[in-house]
């Protein structure tokens, strides 16, 4: 009863959110920034997308043996997924392009950069997996990138590694199967236990696994 009033109450604030437009950074700037990070963190944890990318996907690369892991993309709300790999022997990373991110990353594994660069930052076949979610048309936005991106994360990947890529319908342009250097350097699906690809419902948010070749 008390997980359904939860539910309940993250969707009543969220709708406002999400079809009202400046609300979002007009509370930004009237509210403290603690309460706002309250807030972030409540309303993107309770997110069913969310709780599959940390209860499924990174659960499943921590527990694998001698794992180098790569997310990209850092903010409050994703700062506790390297608790997930203290206890074995699974290596996490993570990078931003925002300097101010770094408080976000993990400690001592966190490298400041353009994506569409990350291969100058780490030897080739440095990672196991890679999870980019939610970068497509959030940051990497123009064709060149995207296919900059795929390049790049590519060459740091081992061969037969995972490449995991969160997207959705909207803003548009966010499909990974429409960039060139994906579809050239990957072949869908994982060896992995993991779904090969899956759609959340509610947010219509779409998990695809590659495997590097």
């Amino acid at each position: 009863m008390l997980d359904k009033i939860k539910v309940t109450l993250i969707k009543g604030i969220r709708f406002p959110l999400n079809h009202i437009p400046y609300l979002r950074p007009l509370l930004s700037r009237l509210l403290p920034e603690s309460i706002v990070l309250f807030f972030t963190n409540k309303l993107m944890s309770g997110r069913p997308d969310r709780v599959y990318l940390e209860n499924t996907i990174l659960k499943c690369l921590a527990n694998q043996s001698n794992y180098k892991v790569l997310f990209i993309g850092s903010r409050s709300y994703t700062q506790h997924y390297g608790l997930l790999f203290n206890d074995n022997s699974s290596e996490y990373w993570t990078t931003d392009i925002d300097p101010e991110c770094v408080k976000w990353g993990e400690p001592g594994r966190h490298v400041v950069c353009d994506i569409t660069e990350i291969d100058r930052h780490f030897d080739e076949q440095t990672f196991d997996a890679v999870v980019m979610n939610g970068l497509f048309s959030f940051g990497v936005d123009t064709p060149e990138d995207k296919e900059a991106t795929g390049g790049a994360v590519h060459r740091i990947l081992k061969r037969g590694g995972t490449l995991i890529v969160g997207w959705g319908p909207n803003p548009p342009n966010q499909d990974p199967n429409d960039v060139q250097s994906i579809r050239t350097l990957f072949t869908p699906g994982t060896l992995l236990q993991l779904e090969d690809e899956i759609v959340i419902k509610g947010p219509n948010h779409v998990f695809s696994c590659y495997t590097a070749i």
